[in-house]
């Protein structure tokens, strides 16, 4: 996800290094992303869905504002 965030240039208008916003999200959510580059790497070599958290996400998402349209 902060990859995502990142080359989305949410942050400061993309104006931002990437190891800053993840010591930023490392402070507001009081967690050790440890070594994310080696995690991002990983994610890429997937042979499944590279995307599958964010897949989830979405669908999720989608389920639950449907089941308020239906409310």
């Amino acid at each position: 996800m902060l990859y995502a965030l990142h080359a989305d240039g949410v942050f400061n208008n993309g104006a931002v290094e990437l190891k800053d916003v993840a010591e930023n999200f490392e402070k507001l959510f009081n967690i050790d992303l440890g070594q994310f580059h080696r995690t991002f790497l990983e994610i890429r070599i997937r042979k499944s869905s590279k995307t599958k958290f964010l897949d989830t996400l979405k669908d999720t998402l989608e389920k639950r504002m449907e089941d308020a349209d239906e409310n």
